[in-house]
């Protein structure tokens, strides 16, 4: 790594390349990264993928060193990952092979023997190619070969694509309810039934986990204005939930699991209006039920979609009989999306959705005739201030000391051009 190559850094390029790698994997993945050279270092202890900063952090502090002694790192990586329970472990090794003998035969299928795959990406000419491709067969990985640093962060992606696809683990898994809702109402005091397979996701930040596993989500539920979805992450068939569709109250939960995700109306009505004032504006809502009143003392927040995509929320407050008012900020010409909500109470299943335009900013709004600004400019050149109903005879005449004239002045351009052509014919004849 001390080298370089068309005036790139080979150590520069695999940093590159490593967190590339990282930025394209899950907040449920978790990665560590080992540098050696006659000596080995976990530069990055096994860390949460969604660690990035602390990541880019220890990675800036690599520096090169002379050596390249790989057995010791591989076995202090077989060492940190065995007792770690996770669906797939996978180690790319990058190096230009050229390491002291040892026996990597009998550590690289130990490993694999334990469940940790091998990659190795040889880089540079005079690399021990075979000994690398040997590793990466040995491992069950794959085996890179370049001799251009820039080719190292695109092996490095491709790679991680290929280890993240693998999302599906298929064994024995008790599933843990987390949070109470409404499609476990009547569950939560009951052992759920084990499940044989599972597809590993995350959860998204504003879902609300209800079931997970050893491996993640196995029930997850969002709502997002009037959309509610629900995600479920192994089936309900005899493959992976045949427990499931024998447990006694199987019935209960599907039903009040779709109930969930069904629309929910009410009788209440929203009637709602945005206020403009600069750069903040108002957003109002009057909450009315189906007898014409006032409803009072709900407890909203609105969630507001702003043009350029990015969300808001904030919460209502109650400033007189069935009116909330909540502020959000109006800097953005286009359109806007206000989702209604509570997190409690009835309303909590009818969350109501408005939309409204800002299609100019806020001075585009004045109409007013503007008499100061138009007296100052008059002023300052010397001009007048008019009247559109009154209207002066002279108002497009020039009033200005300048005289107009009639002479035509063309003849004697005329003249002036026939005897410089003259002098020009005289003047080539004689000399």
């Amino acid at each position: 790594m001390t080298s370089s190559y068309k005036d790139k850094s080979k150590l520069e390029m695999a940093k590159i390349a490593a967190f590339t790698s990282i930025e394209m994997l899950n907040p449920i993945d978790s990665v560590g990264i080992v540098t050696f050279d006659t000596a080995f270092d976990w530069t990055v202890p096994i860390t949460a993928a969604n660690e990035r900063r602390k990541i880019a952090e220890n990675l800036s502090r690599i520096m090169e060193g002379g050596g390249t002694d790989l057995y010791p790192a591989l076995v202090d990586v077989q060492r940190i990952l065995n007792p770690i329970t996770s669906g797939r472990k996978h180690v790319i090794v990058l190096s230009d092979g050229e390491t002291e003998e040892a026996d990597f035969r009998s550590l690289i299928q130990s490993m694999s023997a334990s469940g940790i795959s091998i990659s190795t990406v040889s880089i540079g000419q005079g690399a021990n190619i075979t000994l690398m491709r040997s590793i990466a067969e040995w491992g069950n990985g794959r085996a890179y070969y370049t001799d251009d640093p820039n080719n190292i962060p695109k092996i490095f992606t491709s790679e991680t694509k290929i280890i993240s696809k693998k999302t599906i683990t298929e064994k024995p898994m008790q599933p843990d309810i987390k949070l109470s809702g409404e499609m476990l109402h009547g569950l939560f005091n009951d052992r759920l039934p084990a499940i044989y397979g599972q597809v590993i996701t995350y959860p998204k930040p504003e879902s609300k986990l209800l079931i997970e596993t050893e491996l993640g989500p196995l029930l997850a539920a969002w709502q997002y204005g009037l959309g509610r979805s629900v995600a479920y992450t192994s089936d309900l068939s005899n493959r992976w939930g045949k427990d499931w569709i024998k447990w006694k109250h199987f019935g209960k939960f599907t039903s009040q699991m779709v109930k969930w995700a069904q629309r929910k109306e009410s009788g209440r009505q929203f009637i709602a209006a945005v206020d403009r004032r600069d750069k903040k504006s108002n957003f109002r809502v009057d909450v009315i039920n189906d007898q014409n009143r006032f409803v009072n003392y709900l407890k909203l927040n609105t969630n507001v979609l702003l043009p350029s995509g990015r969300d808001h929320t904030f919460s209502m407050e109650q400033k007189a009989p069935g009116r909330y008012v909540g502020t959000f900020p109006a800097e953005e010409i286009g359109a806007y999306y206000f989702s209604v909500y509570s997190n409690s109470g009835e309303l909590a299943e009818t969350p109501r959705t408005f939309g409204f335009g800002i299609p100019y900013t806020e001075e585009f709004k004045i109409t007013a005739v503007n008499e100061a600004l138009l007296k100052d400019l008059a002023s300052t050149t010397r001009g007048r201030v008019l009247s559109i109903d009154n209207i002066p005879a002279d108002l497009f005449h020039d009033h200005s000391d300048s005289r107009r004239s009639d002479t035509s002045i063309w003849p004697y351009l005329v003249i002036i051009f026939l005897l410089l052509l003259v002098a020009d014919v005289a003047v080539r004849k004689l000399l």
